[in-house]
């Protein structure tokens, strides 16, 4: 295992991986270890001020993290980097609005460069690739034919998908969050 390795495991399984994420912004070790964090802080990483008024993707990402406190390394390093790529894929609205469409596809394909670089196994990236891939799908379950429901639900990472979307969708100042948690709905599917 590398050390940045050793160390980011460290900062995400700890009590608050939020604020060991946050000194790792302060000390230069996050732009040494995980440098495309850097563009969520960036214009390019302004989010669309209806869905997340608590600011850029970093911010967000922040919150998501927190949401995930207490959880597996695989899982911590998923949300840590969800929304990796939403400074290139970053599309503004005439209107004001700002769309982030292929994230999701784009973000798994730069994790899994990240994991590489990090040393991460193969089995830990692949699953990390997986969530990251699917995080925007599990915010539209309710909306899936019955059969691409079942198909999702047979995952063995299905837990991990939901725990990832409910912590995404409370990741945000968003007043009406509550009602964008599929969490519910998806364990009462589960226990049928």
């Amino acid at each position: 295992m590398s050390q940045d390795l050793a160390e980011l495991k460290a900062v995400l399984c700890s009590a608050d991986p939020a604020a060991g994420i946050n000194g790792w912004l302060d000390n230069g070790r996050l732009a040494a270890v995980v440098p495309e964090m850097m563009a969520l802080r960036s214009e390019l990483g302004e989010q669309d001020p209806v869905w997340h008024p608590e600011g850029n993707a970093y911010v967000h990402t922040l919150k998501v993290v927190g949401n995930l406190a207490g959880s597996h390394f695989v899982l911590m390093l998923a949300g840590l980097l969800h929304d990796i790529a939403k400074p290139r894929t970053q599309k503004r609205w005439p209107e004001g609005g700002i769309s982030n469409h292929g994230h999701d596809v784009l973000g798994a394909e730069m994790a899994r460069v990240i994991c590489r670089r990090l040393l991460v196994s193969d089995e830990e990236t692949e699953r990390v690739c997986e969530l990251i891939r699917l995080h925007m799908k599990m915010h539209k379950v309710n909306k899936l034919s019955d059969d691409e429901l079942a198909e999702l639900l047979k995952r063995p990472d299905i837990g991990d998908l939901i725990t990832l979307q409910h912590a995404d969708s409370q990741g945000t100042d968003h007043p009406n969050r509550a009602n964008h948690s599929r969490k519910a709905f998806l364990q009462e599917k589960l226990k049928n």
